[in-house]
């Protein structure tokens, strides 16, 4: 029979070289059981097949980080808390996890999540003790837990946190029951049945102290709900890809004379339209929200025309929904001077206020030496009996 290709046979093992190109996770070694030279010798299997790939060897001992150490250098970097070392550069993070965890005595566990999931390609943050012993902590940080696209939550004795979390956020969220308690929580037992037993929709329960299982699970889902760099993520979170968005800022320095140039300016960028909103500012100080709504294509043009007309040192991009009916325009005069109007309709019926240009009725009043309200009125009288005709 053939070798497997996809197989390497080291006689005490047979290491998978293809679970990379089926999963899109590297290959994971457990240490605890193997001697540190078979242990050695299945990295440098994994490393030869696959040098740009991080290995991740998880439950060593000091023999095994020593042996590690001497055979790989600079390479292996060592996490004694988690017991894991990892051999190579970690991939580019996409998405984020974040690993809460109940208390202090959790500590490995979260550890060993944390690096799993690094290594399996998510961006990782932790929360350490914020247990249910003391839920002020747990509440303090909540922003932080609906901001990830995974959480990890870990906890021993009742094993309660992860039902509070996920009644806090709707976030997908992983828990992992922990060995740590008294005797009666049975090494774990009772948190895992606690966990099984969440009133608290949307928890997935892993095994007794397997950091590792649930690093893996949340590194997939973060990648999932965001498959592109940090980098990425973030330019794409401040340009929307389609509709409409509002890029805005406020300012408090500006000299006032300077206003009407920065609302051409936004418009000249690309923006449909561009207004000022007064507003007070911390300390009673008088200020100025300079908003322009754009589209996608144009946010970046927008923004750097807001940046280079005005004194702010960052905008804010937001999408908004935009309901709109159909404008047409019409052409029209008024007393012999051609006026432009834009006449909104929806299944043939026409709003009563379409708007002339107001340069057009601006040039026309100057013209005809009237009043500008009377040419607008006009200009939109004939607009109306031209559409219904």
């Amino acid at each position: 029979m053939d070798p497997d290709p996809h197989v390497a046979d080291l006689g005490f093992a047979r290491v998978d070289l293809d679970r990379a190109a089926r999963t899109g996770d590297p290959e994971t070694v457990y240490a605890e059981g193997k001697t540190p030279e078979q242990t050695v010798a299945i990295v440098g299997t994994l490393r030869a097949h696959a040098p740009e790939r991080v290995v991740l060897v998880t439950r060593t001992s000091p023999a095994h980080d020593r042996a590690l150490v001497d055979a790989y250098g600079a390479d292996a970097e060592l996490h004694p808390t988690a017991r894991c070392v990892t051999v190579g550069p970690l991939p580019e993070p996409h998405g984020q996890v974040l690993v809460v965890a109940a208390g202090t005595s959790d500590g490995a566990v979260a550890a060993e999540a944390a690096v799993s999931a690094a290594v399996h390609g998510a961006g990782v943050e932790r929360i350490d003790d914020v247990g249910v012993a003391g839920l002020h902590r747990l509440l303090a940080v909540r922003d932080r837990l609906a901001g990830a696209d995974c959480l990890i939550v870990i906890a021993g004795m009742e094993g309660a946190l992860p039902s509070v979390v996920a009644g806090l956020v709707g976030v997908p969220l992983v828990a992992v029951p922990t060995s740590i308690g008294y005797g009666v929580g049975q090494g774990g037992l009772t948190a895992l049945a606690a966990m099984l037993s969440s009133c608290a929709p949307g928890v997935v329960v892993v095994n007794i102290d397997n950091g590792y299982g649930a690093g893996v699970h949340a590194a997939r889902v973060a990648r999932a709900a965001a498959p592109r760099t940090d980098a990425e993520r973030r330019a794409a979170a401040s340009r929307p890809q389609d509709g409409h968005v509002v890029v805005e800022a406020n300012v408090d320095d500006l000299d006032p004379r300077l206003w009407p140039g920065v609302l051409d300016a936004l418009l000249a960028a690309g923006a449909v339209d561009a207004w000022l909103t007064p507003i007070t500012m911390k300390k009673g100080r008088p200020a100025h929200t300079v908003s322009a709504l754009t589209t996608a294509a144009h946010v970046d043009a927008v923004g750097d025309a807001l940046l280079a007309q005005t004194s702010t040192i960052g905008y804010r991009v937001s999408s908004v929904g935009k309901v709109a009916l159909e404008r047409r325009e019409v052409k029209v005069e008024v007393r012999g001077h051609p006026i432009r109007v834009k006449v909104a309709e929806r299944d043939g019926l026409i709003t009563p206020n379409a708007m002339p240009e107001w340069d057009d009725v601006h040039a026309a009043a100057l013209a005809l030496d009237i009043p500008a309200k009377r040419v607008l009125a006009e200009a939109q009288a004939a607009a109306l009996a031209l559409w219904d005709a």
